[in-house]
């Protein structure tokens, strides 16, 4: 059946469907009212009590071991790192840097974590960090 010129999206119309025209319309609007939702959340200052560090090195306080250890380092950089470049203690190893294979994994407070996805500020303050690193001990 062939349909004249025209009638066909006369009578889409005509049903209640919605026309493409329409439907990106629609979508336009939804996503610009997220966009602009998501600048306001973002354009917010941060809280009165949340101290800003960085982007220099500032001084970490460790606990490795038994052992205090303190360092210069920039908040970025990661507790694998610090330990292996800043402390020359190499019992944890880099080898997939995703945290996935295990081969990085220290005791902090008695649970293992991965030092490849743990910033080495964030293990500040907390309590004994143990490697696998028998020289150390």
């Amino acid at each position: 059946m062939k349909r004249k010129k025209g009638e066909g999206s006369k009578n889409l119309e005509k049903k209640g469907a919605l026309s493409r025209r329409d439907f990106l319309r629609a979508g336009a609007t939804v996503s610009g009212g997220l966009l602009a939702g998501q600048a306001h959340a973002v354009a917010r200052p941060a809280a009165p009590d949340t101290q800003v560090v960085g982007p220099g090195e500032v001084s970490v306080s460790l606990r490795i071991n038994g052992k205090s250890n303190d360092i210069q380092l920039e908040p970025r950089v990661t507790l694998l790192d610090a330990l292996r470049n800043r402390l020359d203690i190499t019992g944890a190893k880099r080898v997939c840097d995703r945290g996935t294979c295990g081969a990085c994994t220290v005791m902090i407070d008695g649970n293992p974590v991965y030092s490849c996805s743990v910033l080495a500020i964030e293990a500040q303050g907390r309590g004994n960090t143990l490697t696998r690193s028998s020289t150390h001990l």
